[in-house]
């Protein structure tokens, strides 16, 4: 993968209004967390690069910009190196533009693409339709163990393999640590709780055929880039 120029980053640390995306005090990584699920490294690093992103302050909406710097803070974090997936150099400008192109309705398009098994991608379309069916009045929690709950079904479904228990329970840590992020500006028209998880489900699973690496880098620019679009 390949960016096709970097672009500069505007940055206003000091300004915490600039953080869009960021964890509730009340929502520790702990409280996120789930243990049973083997794959929930992917979550946890996610939320790092999401973290250490906003750290820096950038400000920029530009998809160059964004993606440079998520690359950049991605390569220099250890446990990111540490998940599973492809050589990933850095991420696509063309296919970001793409994906943030999507919407809902092009949920089961990108649900084909991915790798999985036939049995294993109706059950990654029921849990994203089963989360996408929570709305303002769920807290967070609500979603936590809707996620728990599917993820311990998926831990001890027989029906499939274990590459496709891999992809789904990183996919289910990614959304959960993403949905623990709260927006302070929904974007109009549209319910914040729905809108907040339609771009992280649309990364993530986009992401999934390149290994946890690909679904957390695309989850974390997309997000971003759809943050800064809502100031």
């Amino acid at each position: 993968m390949g960016i096709s120029a970097a672009t500069s980053c505007t940055s206003d640390s000091a300004n915490e209004d600039n953080l869009i995306l960021k964890v509730s005090a009340a929502r520790t990584v702990e409280t996120i967390a789930n243990s049973n699920n083997e794959f929930d490294s992917a979550g946890k690093v996610y939320s790092e690069l999401l973290d250490s992103y906003y750290a820096i302050g950038c400000q920029s909406q530009e998809i160059n910009a964004v993606a440079e710097l998520v690359d950049s803070i991605a390569n220099t974090n250890v446990s990111f190196s540490e998940l599973s997936g492809t050589s990933i150099d850095a991420l696509e400008t063309v296919e970001l533009q793409q994906l943030l192109d999507y919407d809902i309705t092009d949920l089961t398009s990108v649900i084909n693409t991915t790798n999985l098994s036939n049995t294993a991608k109706t059950k990654l379309s029921n849990f994203l339709s089963g989360i996408l069916d929570f709305s303002t009045d769920d807290d967070y929690y609500s979603i936590y163990n809707f996620i728990i709950e599917y993820e311990a079904e998926t831990n001890s479904d027989a029906s499939i393999s274990k590459a496709d228990k891999k992809a789904l329970l990183t996919i289910s840590s990614i959304v959960r640590y993403a949905a623990a992020h709260e927006r302070k500006r929904p974007k109009k028209n549209h319910d914040p709780d729905w809108y907040l998880l339609v771009g992280s489900i649309i990364g993530t699973t986009s992401g999934i055929n390149d290994g946890a690496q690909g679904a957390v880098l695309l989850t974390v620019a997309i997000g971003i880039i759809e943050n800064e679009r809502l100031k």
